[in-house]
């Protein structure tokens, strides 16, 4: 139930700021593009900051669920008994570390791209900056708590909706940037 109440809540949030983004300044990159004094602006920086982002939560994602998936292929395989699967049992903690300090290196340079860019946000870029925060923090919050209010963020964070309005914000978000 609560669930279902979050996605619709998230969902609602994405929709309305997406239209009510509208009257948002849509000012021209050129300062963000170093089109103005002739040299190179901001605009290569801001640019390998969206990508490191995009990267950085990508390799964190990625490795967290190829971890997962073959440790689950070795259960099937060898049982737990194996040698192999007791060292992948144990590579838990460092799989999960990497995957949060990727994820939040990921989220400090999308929110460090976004603020560069903040006068030509859109309902695309804010809704994308509201989903990133959802995801990280439930991911801390699960990192840091216990009982209840952890199996509610391990819920939450768990979503597939909300890794699939990553995702889809993600791509709108690049198909739609000023070149």
């Amino acid at each position: 139930m609560i669930l279902a109440v979050v996605a619709v809540i998230t969902a609602a949030a994405t929709v309305m700021t997406t239209t009510a983004s509208e009257g948002f300044p849509k000012e021209a990159w050129a300062a963000d593009e170093g089109e103005q004094g002739g040299g190179r602006g901001g605009g290569g920086a801001v640019k390998a900051l969206g990508w490191a982002a995009v990267g950085a939560g990508a390799l964190g994602t990625g490795s967290l669920v190829a971890y997962k998936m073959s440790r689950k292929a070795m259960l099937a395989i060898a049982g737990s008994g194996g040698g192999i699967t007791r060292s992948l049992t144990m590579a838990y903690k460092p799989a999960l570390n990497f995957h949060m300090a990727m994820n939040l290196i990921g989220y400090c340079a999308g929110m460090a791209h976004g603020i560069m860019l903040s006068r030509a946000a859109d309902g695309i870029s804010i809704s994308l900056a509201l989903v990133m925060t959802v995801l990280v923090a439930s991911g801390v919050l699960m990192r840091l708590t216990s009982s209840r209010m952890r199996l509610f963020n391990i819920q939450l964070h768990g979503q597939v909706f909300l890794v699939a309005l990553l995702v889809l914000l993600v791509v709108l978000h690049i198909a739609t940037a000023d070149d």
